[in-house]
Order: structure tokens, then sequence, then C-alpha cells
């Protein structure tokens, strides 16, 4: 289960499921052993040690529903109009807190591609490079995740 800082908390530090401390600050990573906000992975003492100190606190993918809504499904009208590239834009932005980032990193990346006015079908690797002739600093996984929104983005946008 992810756990994320909890507002005023600056830094945590975690060891990870290989016994390595990782290092989780509330703003951006400062280098390559660092990491932002977001915490894929706690043994189950430190979640309790943390949650109890008020460190951080649980991300909930699954909010509860409420009372009598369990066995109710939703119409099939809904099923069907809902538009899977957005779905897959969702899956997306969860690959990226599975994988230890915040989710306001990719928004932010998201951005200052759009600033550079790129094609949609330009590849992480161009991008990258683009990013990083201006000046923009992100990890190469945020960039990938950040393509990959970008493009279920608009074609959602298309599709609807």
């Amino acid at each position: 289960m992810p756990y994320r800082l909890s507002p005023g908390v600056h830094l945590v530090c975690v060891k990870n499921r290989y016994g390595k401390v990782d290092y989780h600050y509330s703003r951006k990573p400062f280098g390559r052993a660092t990491f932002g906000p977001i915490i894929p992975w706690l043994s189950d003492e430190q979640a309790a040690y943390l949650l109890r100190t008020g460190m951080v606190e649980r991300i909930d993918h699954n909010p509860a529903k409420p009372a009598g809504h369990e066995a109710e499904k939703a119409p099939a009208v809904e099923r069907t109009s809902r538009n899977p590239h957005e779905e897959n834009a969702d899956l997306i932005l969860r690959e990226a807190v599975r994988n230890g980032i915040d989710p306001d990193r990719v928004h932010t990346c998201i951005q200052a591609i759009a600033e550079l006015d790129l094609p949609l079908n330009t590849g992480a690797p161009k991008v990258r490079a683009a990013l990083r002739t201006s000046g923009h600093r992100f990890e190469n996984l945020v960039v990938a995740i950040a393509v990959k929104a970008r493009r279920q983005s608009a074609l959602s946008r298309t599709a609807s």
C-alpha cells in the first residue's frame, strides 16, 4: 500500500524492501538516491510507527463506498460510455504512484513538454533531450510516464 508524506513533513527516511535506506522529500528529489513524497512500500513496523507519529498518511486507491452500495452495479450505459483512453491515462498515473513517483511531478513534466510545443508522436528520448536543452530536469521514468499520459490524454480528447 502506498503512503504519502503528511503536510508539514519535509523528510522521511525509510528502509525499502531490500533493506536500503530511501530518503523521501516533500519537494522534488535532489538526486538519484532521493525520492519524492510518495512512498510505494513500507514494512508493517515502519507503517505503524510513521502513521502513529503522523509523518505519513495512507493513499487509499479504493475509497470506501457508501453503505448499501456494495451489491449495486453501475448501469451498462455508464460502463460503455467511459472513454477507454481516459482509463489508460488514469492507469498510467497509477503506475507512477506504484513506482514511487509523485503524480504532481508527472503533471509538471507534461506542462513543460506542452510549453516546448513538441508533437504528440515525439518519443521519450527526444522529449528528454528537448527538456534538458531548455533547462528542465526530470528523471527518465517521469519523462516516460509523462509522454504516455500526454498521448493518452490527447487521444481521450479526440475520441470524445
